[in-house]
């Protein structure tokens, strides 16, 4: 987006958040730290404008990122339970599209005079709500950075820390491809400003569980190469991570084993780890090893997501091999095509 389409579009987003009184900030399901730096962070700079402000999620926010400020503000609920009523705006932030906001694909019914406001860094995003922005970039936290900056907002402490927290998930500790010079600048500038790198990095990762390495242990041992494909995959059961779970939840006990194993192998473009997270529930990460657009494999699959980084779930699963079996047929026949359009354009 160019730069002036970025602060008409700033402009426009601050002019809906300003009128407004009652604002429901909305998390994706399945929460990571991108999603909650950031909503923090709007939700303290509402504050601070003298807004009621609410914060939910359909799904647990993860326990490690329980070192957070204001952690236990974000309320586990699903919007579609929500009394709308009570709210003038709702802002979703980080989220692809409704199913990561409610779990299910369609519009909340009877929303009344409520208006939307969608920030996005998902490209696949289809562009719902009031005033919309989708802009290419490492994190929502980077492009809210970028729009507090245009508000003309101090952003220093807590503030400073969130959207670092953001910064640093959605690239992998700042190993991603989507590390750029700006990314970089923008981390020392909020350390600059007070934010706490080096803590942040302890507790995110050097401060797991051993559940999770157990876990990550188990999917490394399942990890297989598609060499048609160019891709490593694994699949796990529910029945298999079950009695690792005893003090943890499925979605905290396997974040970080397909973006900090599964997209390094040699001789392979992209990961994908499949899990089923309930019975008959499956959810699938897939991430990019050097450049390959993840994103349309999660779109063929029925999700979303962004170049580097993207996901699906599959619901009313009968047969999890089976439906493996599906999933990965689906990923060759994409590299297979994203291969081919890379040779065309050579």
């Amino acid at each position: 987006m160019r730069e002036e389409e970025f602060k008409k579009r700033a402009k426009e987003i601050w002019g809906e958040l300003k009128e407004a009184k009652k604002i429901l900030v909305c998390l994706h399901r399945d929460p990571d730290g991108d999603t909650v730096g950031s909503a923090l962070a709007l939700a303290r700079l509402l504050d601070e404008e003298g807004k009621k402000v609410g914060l939910i999620c359909k799904d647990s926010v993860p326990g490690v990122l329980s070192f957070l400020p204001d952690y236990g503000r974000i309320e586990r609920r699903n919007l579609k339970d929500v009394n709308l009523s009570d709210w003038d705006t709702v802002v979703t932030i980080d989220c692809a599209s409704w199913e990561q906001v409610t779990g299910g694909a369609e519009w909340m019914p009877k929303i009344g005079d409520v208006r939307v406001v969608n920030i996005d860094h998902h490209l696949t995003n289809p562009g719902f709500g009031s005033v919309v922005l989708v802009e290419e970039a490492s994190s929502v936290s980077e492009i809210l950075f970028h729009l507090m900056k245009e508000w003309k907002k101090k952003v220093t402490g807590d503030l400073a820390n969130w959207i670092l927290v953001g910064l640093v998930t959605d690239t992998g500790g700042f190993h991603f491809a989507s590390t750029s010079a700006r990314v970089l600048k923008m981390a020392a500038d909020l350390v600059d400003r007070g934010a706490d790198l080096d803590g942040i990095m302890f507790k995110i990762y050097r401060s797991n569980s051993l559940s999770k390495i157990r876990f990550w242990g188990r999917v490394l041992g399942k990890a297989e190469v598609d060499e048609e494909g160019r891709f490593v995959f694994a699949k796990v059961r529910f029945s298999e991570i079950a009695d690792l779970c005893q003090n943890c939840l499925v979605p905290d006990i396997k974040k970080g084993v397909a973006g900090l194993f599964l997209q390094n192998i040699e001789g392979t473009e992209f990961g994908v780890l499949v899990t089923e997270t309930s019975p008959g529930v499956v959810v699938g990460e897939v991430r990019s090893r050097a450049g390959f657009d993840v994103a349309r494999v999660a779109v063929a699959l029925g999700g979303g997501g962004h170049r580097f980084a993207a996901g699906f779930t599959r619901k009313s699963v009968a047969d999890f091999d089976q439906e493996c079996k599906k999933i990965f047929e689906v990923c060759r026949k994409v590299a297979k095509e994203e291969y081919e359009e890379s040779k065309t354009a050579v």
